[in-house]
């Protein structure tokens, strides 16, 4: 569960990241979803495919706290994936 989130569009990544939902690269100068915040006592910074972001709000799996056991496509849902 996050204590605080901040989600912040980045025009142009300065360098190559992997995405936190779909696990593929985000290539550097391409837009990109950086989410900062605590969770669990705990300061993260991820990035994620704007159309990952999209994906990960509609998930129903998003819903609870447990991890998805799923692996996602980018821009798809668990169950769209499928």
């Amino acid at each position: 569960m996050s204590d605080f989130q901040c989600v912040t569009t980045v025009k142009s990544v300065r360098k190559t990241r992997r995405c936190h939902w779909c696990e593929h690269a985000i290539e550097e100068g391409t837009p990109a979803i950086r989410i900062t915040g605590r969770w669990d006592g705990r300061f993260d910074v991820c990035y994620v495919h704007p159309e990952c972001v999209e994906a990960w709000q509609r998930d129903p799996c998003s819903q609870d706290d447990d991890v998805c056991p799923y692996a996602h496509a980018r821009g798809k849902t668990c169950t769209e994936a499928e």
